[in-house]
């Protein structure tokens, strides 16, 4: 009678494989770099400066008796407590692999940097340190990488901001057109040495409405063009990264999906209340996600 020694080997193999993979499954980020640190300052001073810039012009000032001052108050602050609650999120959700939750069916792809097996679509950011589970790119705006469990997050921050600064930038472009244009005269008697800065604080009338003006301009028009790339991403199905992989022969990638409206479920979910209010992934969202790591296993 012969006796498998294999079998006993090839058990303790997988379950030595597993305790590998679960050990590593906690490994600690990079710190962050300071100069990160120091974007998100300025990120909070130009959006608290946006915020009392439009409560000092528009909503306590007492000249403003538009029918449309309420609704558009609700608006301007819901975007603004929107923005606040979607960029916490997007800092604190992690976006590395729980291998105690996962398929050992899906780990078919290698890091060399972490020595471990990862789902197909996880890529290592070297910022952080870790593998992120459908990542998209590092965002020095949030402190953390855009991937599977933060990209609704950070999509709708991209929203909100881009609806608060539409807000700001049309209550405020009055004030912005007639202050420069009492500026006009600086321009046409040769002050070469005038800088745009000196005429602002000395000038102006107000520079209140023209710094929250010029801050909603440019920080608007930013966001929009990050928005923009991010949702032709999304219309397709692929993140940054794979999109930078593939290049222009991007459609030849696996997880390359046309079907627009599948790919916007997978991001907002298919909940009318829930689609643009910062919850969690349903169910249903998480089993396309499975699926779309399923399939080259």
């Amino acid at each position: 009678m012969e006796i498998n020694t294999q079998t006993p080997l090839i058990t303790k193999k997988v379950i030595e494989t597993e305790k590998e993979n679960k050990s590593q499954q906690s490994i600690p980020k990079k710190n962050i770099p300071i100069f990160h640190y120091l974007i998100l300052i300025i990120f909070y001073f130009i959006f608290f400066t946006i915020i009392y810039g439009i409560t000092k012009i528009y909503i306590f000032n007492k000249d403003q008796k538009s029918f449309f001052k309420i609704p558009i108050s609700i608006i301007f602050y819901f975007s603004s407590l929107m923005i606040f609650i979607c960029h916490y999120k997007s800092i604190t959700t992690n976006n590395s692999i729980n291998y105690s939750n996962i398929n050992n069916n899906i780990l078919n792809n290698h890091c060399n940097k972490c020595k471990i097996d990862r789902p197909q679509r996880a890529h290592h950011c070297r910022i952080c340190g870790i593998c992120n589970l459908k990542m998209d790119h590092h965002c020095p705006w949030i402190l953390n990488c855009v991937g599977e469990k933060n990209e609704k997050f950070f999509f709708l921050f991209l929203i909100y901001s881009i609806i608060g600064c539409l807000i700001s930038c049309i209550l405020t472009f009055d004030y912005f057109l007639n202050n420069f244009n009492q500026s006009r005269n600086f321009f046409n008697q040769n002050h070469i040495h005038i800088t745009f800065l000196q005429i602002l604080f000395r000038n102006f009338n107000n520079s209140l409405p023209v710094i929250t003006f010029c801050f909603s301009f440019v920080f608007g028009l930013s966001v929009f063009i990050i928005l923009y790339i991010n949702f032709i991403h999304i219309k397709i199905g692929l993140t940054t990264i794979e999109m930078e992989i593939y290049g222009k022969n991007f459609y030849d990638c696996p997880y390359y999906n046309n079907n627009w409206k599948e790919n916007l479920i997978k991001l907002f979910g298919n909940e009318p209340l829930k689609m643009f209010l910062p919850f969690e992934k349903s169910i249903n969202q998480i089993d396309l996600l499975e699926n779309d790591y399923i399939a080259l296993k």
